[in-house]
C-alpha cells in the first residue's frame, strides 16, 4: 500500500467541492461529497482536461467532466457516465478516505 498524504484539512473542502493537488508528478482530484472524502486521478478518461474543475453531483456521487459532461463515480471505484465512458480510467484510489 502507498504512502499517506495529507492533502487539507477537512475543514478546507466544504460538501459538493473538489479540489486539483499536485502530489509528486500525480494530479489529484481531491472530491467531498457529504462527510466522505475521495481522492480520483485529475484527469478526463479521454482528454487532459481537470475534473476538479467540474461540478460535483453530491445526491448522485458523481463528479463532471467540464469540457466533455462525462460523469465519474468516485464511490464505485471511477466508474464512468456516457458520454465519454471508460470505465474506471484515470483513477488513482477511487473509494478511499
Amino acid at each position: 500500500m502507498g504512502e499517506r498524504v495529507v492533502l487539507c484539512h477537512k475543514d478546507d473542502l466544504a460538501p459538493g467541492q473538489a479540489r486539483r493537488f499536485e502530489v509528486g508528478e500525480t494530479r489529484v482530484a481531491l472530491v467531498r461529497i457529504g462527510d466522505e472524502f475521495y481522492a480520483v486521478g485529475d484527469r478526463c478518461s479521454h482528454e487532459d482536461y481537470s475534473l476538479a474543475e467540474g461540478e460535483v453531483w453530491e445526491d448522485e456521487c458523481e463528479i463532471e467532466c467540464p469540457r466533455h459532461g462525462s460523469n465519474l463515480r468516485p464511490t464505485h471505484r471511477g466508474v464512468w457516465f456516457a458520454p465519454g465512458h471508460q470505465a474506471g480510467a484515470g483513477v488513482r484510489g477511487g473509494g478511499h478516505r
